[in-house]
């Protein structure tokens, strides 16, 4: 029978990478039906990511607190939902896993932005025997910018791919890809509504909030959801700033968050993302502080047909976020990728 191994960021405590994860080997195990599970595999920079780096010893102090509160929900989550496999491994012994799997799938999330990963080329598969299958599921480069030497060095990994997607149209041109390369959605999407209600906790919270989820820097974000809360007599709940986010910010704390809101807004791509999968009132800003677009967001809005969820700085109001006969479309296209290519 064939064993599927897949790698990704799962080791990130990041809201996005950890469900992304899950949602894949989940629908891979019960809608492809093929035995998978996530290669528990640490890249030196994504752990980097769980600690404080650097700073004043005294100021660190408080954010070293929430960095451990963070890691341990995370931890939890991980060892409570991720299929995960039974032996770690580095990039010294990654080799070894060869003997475990007959396909292995690179995806999703920004695997193949080398500042993500600090250049590791494990997530461009180059560790895996030449026998085994070799795919990305939804790989993404974020914005991420190369020279054209790096692009044709991680080209030559992607050629003995048997089967490459993508997540946005903008990696294929930045890796040179042909035209025709497969864009995918993000594992999120392949997941129901009902899924997701599985995974999220059961909590009780009185008040009506409106949900403020930010990961950029904030352009139109908070000042928006200030002025709706205020015409809709709300509180207002910010992943970075709000103490009942802060003690309760695992992945599926975060699914909670999202679905009980008023409405959602954000700035980030899994913050929309699941908005639209629990099809609440979502303001999203594509806006950068340098004045560039989150692209990310941008080709998400206009393949979902979605472009009336952006606010700006003259139009703060959230709209619903519809797309069930997108969504499913997403699955049939995803499903059929799988099921022809592992």
């Amino acid at each position: 029978m064939k064993k599927i191994g897949i790698l990704t960021f799962h080791g990130a405590d990041n809201l996005g990478a950890v469900l992304q994860a899950y949602a894949l080997c989940e629908f891979i195990n019960k809608e492809i039906n093929f035995r998978t599970e996530i290669i528990d595999y640490e890249c030196e920079e994504v752990e980097k990511t769980r600690y404080v780096q650097g700073g004043n010893f005294v100021k660190k102090i408080p954010l070293a607190l929430y960095y451990r509160i963070k890691r341990h929900s995370f931890d939890r989550f991980r060892k409570k939902n991720l299929m995960l496999s039974s032996n770690k491994y580095k990039k010294e012994n990654i080799k070894k896993c060869n003997t475990m799997y007959s396909t292995f799938v690179a995806g999703s999330d920004q695997i193949w932005n080398i500042g993500c990963s600090g250049n590791d080329t494990t997530y461009f598969l180059d560790f895996v025997e030449q026998e085994k299958r070799k795919i990305s599921y939804a790989a993404s480069m974020g914005t991420t910018e190369m020279e054209k030497e790096k692009v044709d060095e991680l080209k030559n990994y992607l050629n003995s791919f048997d089967a490459i997607s993508v997540r946005e149209a903008s990696s294929i041109k930045k890796l040179d890809l042909p035209k025709d390369t497969s864009i995918l959605p993000d594992p999120v999407f392949l997941l129901t509504l009902e899924q997701w209600r599985r995974v999220a906790t059961k909590r009780k919270l009185k008040k009506r909030y409106v949900f403020v989820y930010l990961i950029q820097e904030d352009v139109n974000v908070l000042k928006s959801a200030k002025k709706y809360a205020k015409e809709n007599e709300c509180d207002i709940i910010i992943n970075k700033k709000s103490v009942e986010f802060i003690l309760n910010n695992a992945p599926d704390h975060f699914l909670w968050w999202i679905e009980n809101a008023e409405a959602v807004f954000t700035n980030s791509f899994h913050g929309t993302a699941f908005s639209i999968i629990f099809e609440k009132l979502l303001g999203a800003d594509i806006i950068l502080k340098n004045g560039k677009h989150n692209n990310r967001i941008e080709e998400l809005f206009d393949s979902a047909g979605l472009k009336e969820c952006i606010i700006s700085e003259e139009n703060y109001v959230p709209k619903k976020a519809n797309a069930k006969k997108w969504l499913n479309m997403q699955r049939k296209k995803a499903y059929e990728f799988l099921k022809e290519n592992i």
